[in-house]
């Protein structure tokens, strides 16, 4: 369109020019050229990004390897070591027990006089105060035991026992708890006593037939608040010593050392316990154990050495080199006093320990 208008002012440029020139030749008619119309250009559409999403690429699964199996070392089994054979016949081993209870009527008044001083004493064959006062009565084969005020008062029965427990009576320091020997019929009655007074119950804690043990009579000893009881009991081939509650329950033993541990002393503050055993001469009686005295043809023994032990830990140190035969007796807390030598036995001399 622009390129016929340009024809057209030129047409009209050169007709006005000619006006005011001269004449000239017709010319020759000139084609006209015809303009070719030239194409829009068509927008090239931007190509749109499509997004693909990628393809998960398979995982290859892996094949379980298995585990080799570890063929074991062959172990050699070696033959049990011979058991030796005892050659020391063992004493049956006792078990606590808290069996024949029963209730002990205890009077008020005495119950409430055990904080003041009081005298205990044992009557034997009292007279039946039923018969005539004037003729003296026939043996009851019973035994009292009596607590009176030692500046005089009427005496209170406290227990009635068969005559033959004898002075087998062992009273805590506060007279709340009682320990004795009863002689029953038979072995469902004989044993080892307690009586706790507090709660009027006395019930048999050990069926010993004899408060001598392998050789060694042990009185059983009291804890300064009467409520452990201290006692040698038998565990087979040796002795132990073992402590129970007042109510016949809790026993532990204290030493369990294999060798003989007897006489039992409780300090006044109740923290030690004296006693004297032979472990430094025999270190166990016992078959098979280290340095065990069983099969070598030695004697059992008849002393051996004072020992202190933490009535709490059970730890236990020698207090003397001197052989003893007989119980260590506390002095206060903190000395006790011993004795070495026994005539029975042929020592000629005697001496008394202060450590």
């Amino acid at each position: 369109m622009r390129f016929h208008l340009l024809v057209l002012i030129t047409a009209l440029v050169t007709a006005a020019c000619g006006a005011f020139s001269a004449p000239t030749a017709t010319p020759t008619a000139t084609p006209t050229l015809t303009a070719t119309a030239t194409r829009t250009p068509t927008e090239t559409p931007t190509p749109t990004e499509t997004r693909v999403p990628p393809t998960a690429t398979a995982t290859v699964t892996p094949t379980v390897t298995h585990t080799p199996t570890i063929t074991p070392t062959p172990t050699v089994t070696l033959p049990p070591p011979p058991v030796p054979t005892a050659t020391t016949t063992p004493m049956p081993t006792v078990s606590f027990v808290y069996d024949n209870s029963e209730l002990i009527d205890i009077p008020t008044d005495i119950l409430e006089s055990l904080s003041a001083p009081l005298v205990a004493f044992i009557n034997v064959n009292d007279r039946d105060s039923a018969g005539n006062a004037l003729t003296p009565q026939p043996g009851t084969n019973r035994e009292v035991l009596y607590y009176t005020s030692p500046i005089g008062g009427s005496r209170i029965p406290i227990l009635e026992l068969d005559a033959s427990t004898d002075d087998q009576i062992y009273l805590s320091p506060g007279g709340t708890s009682i320990a004795y020997f009863r002689q029953g019929v038979s072995s469902a009655v004989t044993g080892l006593y307690v009586v706790d007074l507090t709660v009027g119950v006395s019930g048999r804690i050990l069926p010993v037939e004899s408060l001598a043990q392998q050789g060694f009579f042990n009185e059983p000893g009291w804890s300064p608040n009467g409520r452990r009881l201290a006692i040698a009991v038998p565990t087979g081939y040796d002795l132990d010593i073992f402590t129970v509650g007042s109510d016949g329950l809790n026993p532990r033993n204290m030493t369990n050392h294999g060798a003989y541990d007897f006489y039992p002393a409780w300090s006044p503050d109740g923290r030690s316990i004296a006693f004297v055993s032979d472990r430094a001469i025999c270190p166990s009686w016992r078959p098979g154990e280290p340095g065990t005295c069983d099969g070598t043809g030695a004697p059992p023994p008849v002393a051996g050495h004072v020992y202190l032990m933490d009535a709490e830990t059970g730890q236990t140190r020698q207090l003397s080199d001197a052989l003893v035969s007989e119980p260590p007796r506390w002095i206060n807390e903190r000395q006790v006093a011993f004795v070495s030598g026994d005539p029975l036995f042929g020592d000629a001399e005697r001496a008394l320990y202060l450590a």
